[in-house]
């Protein structure tokens, strides 16, 4: 399984660097198919899904900063991969990867934070709306939930990536 990390700070909590821990345990590689390698149609680059009309302009105007498709190859996103990207917010990354998972076969799971609290409802429902707007371009996207008491936010070994964008800091909170 390959992780992949971004963060704003160097300081972490103690209960968040256990909960992350536990969640990653959660997520092992899936198994190699015993019959070879599947086959999967690509039908979007990384770059198209970056570059997609269904993005706002102010996000991709931050991709010259931010490198979201060197990004994610560097962390091996392929097509046909599941998928999990943790506390996935506004859906900043969603945009990019769901549309390419979608198109090429692949599944995302959003392990999205508990809506143990009027904001958090807030976020994990505008964030569904979002994805209901527009299926066709996103797919069938999985929301989990992630907090303290969530358990497992993927069946155990069903993650080929697991992200972790911009959020660890959250957890100090």
């Amino acid at each position: 399984m390959q992780y992949g990390l971004l963060t704003s700070t160097a300081s972490f909590s103690r209960r968040g660097l256990v909960a992350g821990a536990l969640a990653l345990a959660a997520c092992g590689r899936k198994p190699e198919p015993q019959q070879g390698p599947v086959k999967v149609a690509r039908n979007m680059t990384l770059s198209e899904a970056a570059a997609g009309a269904w993005r706002a302009q102010s996000d991709r105007a931050r991709d010259a900063w931010r490198h979201p498709v060197e990004t994610l190859e560097f962390w091996g996103l392929k097509p046909g991969q599941t998928v999990v990207e943790f506390w996935p917010g506004a859906g900043w990354y969603t945009d990019i990867i769901a549309p390419y998972l979608a198109a090429n076969k692949g599944k995302l799971v959003a392990a999205a934070l508990e809506p143990s609290d009027p904001a958090s409802k807030e976020i994990v429902e505008a964030y569904r709306a979002k994805l209901r707007a527009k299926p066709k371009i996103y797919g069938e996207v999985e929301i989990t939930a992630f907090g303290p008491t969530s358990g497992p936010v993927a069946p155990a070994g069903s993650a080929d990536l697991v992200l972790f964008l911009r959020n660890l800091h959250n957890w100090m909170a």
